[in-house]
């Protein structure tokens, strides 16, 4: 029998993910032609002044670090409220109270709506389309740009305050212009996040 080498790399280190955690950027254009994100504000979080991306951490069963992306985002934004698919139901209050209360009793299986339709169109675009970007920051961690076609946001954030799960949180487009002006994102943007749009 062989000796193994302590140099070789060991099966459990083959298998771990390089990446473990991400950053999740949808991004539009407004009807000024400008760059925005899509970011969100928890005001009773550790983060609370800060606009956020819909990242999170890789999780065993999530496959790689895209999944973990998208798991996040769908989960993030009440099972997929803020996909292309959904902009008839975006501009429809009585539609969004519906939809958030059927993600909000199903959310204990996520399987059954992470494994759906709405994962499979933020996958498609990733795949197929070139109209993503993906960036690597650090050997642990990456970035994620995803298109969105632009809508206003009023609705789904009254709907979120008169809902239980998403009272506390708002969406919000902030254009890149803005990410360039120090005085708002010495406020509102994590170094962090800054370090990856810019």
């Amino acid at each position: 029998m062989q000796a193994r080498h302590s140099s070789a790399p060991t099966r459990a280190e083959l298998e771990t993910p390089r990446i473990t955690t991400c950053s999740f950027y949808p991004y539009s254009l407004n009807e000024n032609g400008e760059v925005v994100l899509l970011l969100r504000n928890k005001k009773d979080s550790k983060n609370a002044p800060y606009y956020v991306d819909f990242g999170s951490t890789y999780r065993e069963n999530d496959g790689n670090i895209i999944y973990t992306a998208v798991r996040s985002y769908l989960n993030k934004t009440a099972g997929g409220l803020c996909l292309a698919s959904e902009l008839e139901t975006l501009a429809t209050p009585s539609e969004l109270e519906k939809k958030l209360k059927e993600f909000t009793a199903k959310a204990s299986n996520e399987y059954e709506w992470l494994h759906g339709k709405k994962q499979q169109e933020i996958l498609h675009t990733f795949f197929y389309h070139n109209t993503h970007m993906v960036i690597q920051l650090v050997d642990t961690h990456a970035a994620f740009f995803y298109p969105l076609p632009y809508f206003k946001l009023e609705t789904i954030n009254k709907v979120f305050v008169e809902s239980e799960r998403f009272a506390d949180v708002s969406l919000h487009w902030i254009s890149l212009k803005m990410m360039g002006e120090v005085e708002f994102t010495s406020k509102y943007i994590t170094a962090f996040d800054l370090q990856l749009i810019q």
